[in-house]
């Protein structure tokens, strides 16, 4: 299979559409369906549990060069994810429904990464990935106010044609022959257990992974909850609140991502941290400004930093890979991300459930457990340049 930049960008976007029609609300669904703060996070700890068992599937097909069944595979099993979540959400379609939404995630993510690592044009990482990331926020919020309108109105059967039409256009158009492309195949073998549990490396990414699968749901399912909670428990008022603070953040991202690749490494990563880590501290705090006119200020403040963290730790990611065995470094990304998602929300489900163990208290453990990200730092500047030196890749 080949992809070119322009294929990339189509691949990401018709997801990002998809998922803002109805898999972006899958958390503050299961809330409506009466489903507990416990229920969802085990919900995404068995779908980390089903991401590791697709991914064996998903290399699999990589190793053999079956790019177009993992491309249509993605598609398809979103439509499936759209349809269980159309037909209604009860104690026995809620595993299959988490066990879905983990092979779903696997094939698309897992694709998104390998696509763009393997695109040569994506020489300044910071500048690729913030035009990836405006263009994945706008497309994105287009679907959640489709999404959030068509929910509030109790329109469930046009969510679900929407979807699989523009699943069915997507898998047409992406198959589709192209002149001009990168071949993304990949020539190394599939990764054995022995690989993956002996893996290690002088950035310290095996615990970095670990960490970061927990932090992106957190950001992602709880924050999300907590933004619905904000909103008066209102789909349409959570799309438009989401949907305004991607217009800024598209705005400040168009200014900034072309100076991520020409930043003074070690002191744009500390900054960032510190932003992310304030943001979680903001978040923990977020109910005393509930009332106040500051409250939407503070929440644009924790969507920047916490956007402008991941740009970042992004490309400090993707310039790694790209300097090590890139295909092995992105799928062990995969590994071990979620099996920290596994067993940390497996864990916080049960805290939740025996010792009402609550969101906003989360929020503050996470503060400070941010600063673990230096640790990516700490070891990578034993090869990256030094403080007085920018990055040019």
């Amino acid at each position: 299979m080949h992809f070119s930049p322009k294929k990339f960008y189509f691949f990401s976007a018709a997801h990002s559409l998809l998922i803002g029609l109805l898999p972006f609300f899958i958390p503050v669904i299961l809330w409506r369906n009466e489903f507990s703060i416990a229920a969802i996070s085990l919900f995404i700890a068995i779908g980390g549990a089903s991401f590791i068992a697709a991914l064996w599937v998903w290399d699999n097909l990589r190793h053999k060069q079956s790019w177009n069944i993992i491309l249509a595979t993605s598609f398809i099993l979103e439509i499936i994810l759209v349809a269980l979540l159309i037909n209604g959400v009860n104690y026995l379609s809620f595993i299959l429904l988490a066990i879905i939404n983990g092979l779903y995630n696997c094939f698309y993510w897992s694709t998104q990464r390998a696509a763009f690592n393997a695109v040569p044009q994506f020489s300044d990482t910071g500048k690729a990935f913030g035009n990836f990331q405006i263009l994945v926020l706008i497309v994105l919020k287009i679907g959640i106010f489709i999404g959030a309108y068509l929910l509030e109105a109790q329109q469930q059967t046009t969510l679900l044609l929407l979807s699989i039409t523009g699943a069915v256009i997507a898998i047409f158009l992406l198959l589709q022959k192209k002149m001009d492309h990168t071949d993304i195949t990949q020539t190394q073998p599939m990764l054995s257990a022995k690989d993956i549990l002996q893996f290690k490396d002088a950035h310290c990414s095996k615990y970095i992974f670990l960490i970061d699968g927990p932090f992106l749901f957190l950001e992602s399912y709880l924050w999300l909850l907590s933004l619905y909670f904000l909103t008066g428990n209102s789909f349409f008022n959570l799309g438009i609140t989401v949907i305004l603070l991607s217009i800024v953040l598209s705005l400040l991202f168009y200014f900034i991502k072309n100076t991520i690749d020409h930043s003074h490494q070690r002191n744009i990563f500390l900054f960032a941290i510190a932003a992310y880590a304030l943001s979680w501290l903001l978040r923990g705090h977020i109910e005393s400004f509930s009332t106040s006119s500051l409250v939407y200020p503070v929440i644009l403040f924790i969507a920047f930093m916490t956007s402008f963290f991941r740009l970042v730790f992004n490309k400090r990611f993707f310039d790694t890979s790209r300097k090590t065995q890139s295909y092995r470094y992105l799928i062990m990304k995969s590994y071990y991300s979620q099996f920290g998602i596994f067993v940390f929300f497996l864990l916080f489900a049960f805290l939740n459930s025996s010792y009402d163990i609550t969101i906003s208290t989360l929020y503050y453990i996470a503060c400070p457990a941010a600063f673990l990200y230096t640790f990516y730092l700490a070891r990578h500047l034993k090869s990256a340049p030094s403080d007085n030196e920018t990055i040019k890749t």
